[in-house]
């Protein structure tokens, strides 16, 4: 799903500055890009097989209340911390995706001493951008999924660690804030060193996407799941340009709180894997105290639960 939608993102790029150009309106490319979102809608419902809740971890699942989901969440530190950082993340790929390609094409037009940009550059710019975002979008995924599992498994140089999963995504996160201000700094005076770091920033912002899923899967147990006026080129570019070193501020936050996650999810999912193989699970407010009885004991090296007494 990650991948897929990294794919999709890209490609509407692509196919909306394309049909831009061609119409010579850029109405038309917000027109034709919604079509594919039907057919996928379509697809989705009809191809699309939802698995039963907890069947791949063979958990005893029953019903519980809305407000039984929330007061159990939210006892959960690397379920909060987790979701506070990827909300980050989102916010800055958002930012990226929103106004990077603006900004490109007025750092264009300050390069070429032009206030009114081509029709044909601007699409050749969201082209570009489009395939920065499948490739970098792509490799991020993969490259963030086998680092995780790596870590976690202990390989070469590194030791086996049971936190590698938050740790990997608060390296995405805090080290493509260099990437970022380079890619601002420098796109003005060349555009492909600019793409350059702009497509670093992009890999390693979307390392975390499909661990954070992982994340949420493997402490959550399956039933708690919850349902201006100036058009100088140069001013242009400015604007954009600081405006961006927001998402910059953002990454850091997102970084701090994937390390906050890191703390507390080895006992979290050890808690999870109690209460999700217990023929009897506790109640809602019984979360703590569960976690304090396994104790670090509830779960073996290789994964198979052991209920405390």
């Amino acid at each position: 799903m990650c991948l897929t939608l990294r794919v999709i993102f890209g490609l509407g790029y692509i196919v909306g500055a394309s049909v831009t150009y061609w119409t010579g309106l850029w109405q038309w490319g917000i027109r034709v890009t919604p079509v594919f979102g039907v057919v996928f809608l379509v697809l989705i419902i009809f191809a699309f097989e939802d698995p039963v809740r907890g069947q791949a971890d063979q958990a005893h699942l029953r019903r519980t209340s809305y407000k039984q989901d929330i007061l159990s969440l939210a006892k959960i530190p690397t379920y909060i911390y987790t979701t506070l950082g990827f909300t980050s993340v989102v916010f800055v790929t958002g930012s990226l995706s929103w106004w990077t390609p603006s900004c490109a094409e007025h750092a264009w037009g300050m390069i070429n001493n032009l206030d009114v940009i081509p029709p044909s550059v601007k699409a050749s710019i969201s082209e570009s951008f489009g395939i920065l975002s499948c490739v970098g979008g792509l490799l991020g995924v993969v490259l963030g999924s086998i680092l995780s599992r790596i870590w976690q498994r202990g390989y070469g140089p590194l030791k086996s660690n049971a936190r590698a999963d938050p740790l990997v995504c608060a390296f995405g996160s805090l080290a493509a804030v260099p990437t970022m201000w380079l890619a601002l700094f420098t796109i003005g005076k060349s555009m492909v060193l600019g793409y350059f770091f702009v497509f670093i920033s992009i890999l390693l912002v979307v390392l975390n996407f499909a661990i954070t899923t992982d994340i949420i899967l493997y402490v959550t147990a399956p039933n708690h799941a919850i349902r201006g006026g100036s058009t100088s080129s140069t001013i242009a570019f400015s604007a954009l340009q600081y405006a961006l070193f927001v998402p910059n501020a953002v990454l850091v936050l997102g970084g701090v709180f994937y390390m906050q996650a890191a703390n507390h999810v080895e006992k979290d999912r050890e808690t999870n894997l109690v209460i999700m193989h217990d023929l009897n699970p506790p109640t809602i407010l019984d979360y703590e105290e569960f976690g304090q009885r396994s104790g670090g004991r509830g779960v073996h090296r290789d994964n198979h639960p052991i209920i405390v007494p």
